[in-house]
């Protein structure tokens, strides 16, 4: 597959939320679906809206994996997962990143939510960044999504969503 896109932030960071965004009107994703981005609908992708801290890692990997089978059956090239940077034993975000099926793709992308959806909370990324091995060879170009726009404030709210859809769409 070409280009996995991982929302990146920790528990309640808003990741979710921003999955469905991308994807409105849709709500619900099938781990055998494809969905159009929002503002770029000729854009196909395999979405995996739970990230590694709601499941167990193992439980976590392997519907990351029956996702990426069943957008290979259907030829669609590519994914956007969420995904916690936590480095707990039971959800290592390291693992993930190292894992076969990430590395299967040829570009990961992390798309870095710097402040939780409230804006009350920064995500410190050069702290992620270091702490990545450099196992990780198939690591692209990242996206950092520095506003504080709240769920509260629609207007701002659309503007990040449009942001993220677009940056995305440039790295396809």
């Amino acid at each position: 597959m070409n280009h996995l896109f991982f929302i990146t932030g920790f528990n309640n960071w808003g990741k979710s939320s921003i999955i469905r965004s991308l994807f409105s009107p849709i709500r619900r994703f099938w781990w055998n679906g494809h969905y159009p981005l929002h503002y770029h609908p000729h854009l196909f992708f395999s979405v995996k809206q739970a990230s590694n801290d709601d499941y167990p890692i193992n439980d976590y990997l392997q519907s990351l994996n029956d996702h990426v089978q069943a957008a290979r059956q259907k030829n669609i090239e590519n994914m956007i997962a969420a995904l916690c940077p936590s480095l707990e034993a039971n959800n290592n975000f390291h693992q993930i990143l190292q894992d076969p099926v990430v590395l299967s793709f040829k570009q990961v992308h992390l798309v870095y939510l710097e402040y939780r959806w409230e804006g009350h909370a920064k995500l410190l990324i050069s702290q992620i960044r270091n702490s990545i091995s450099q196992g990780v060879l198939n690591l692209g170009p990242e996206i950092i999504i520095a506003d504080q726009a709240q769920m509260t404030n629609q207007q701002l709210w659309d503007r990040k969503i449009r942001k993220i859809s677009d940056d995305i769409a440039q790295m396809i």
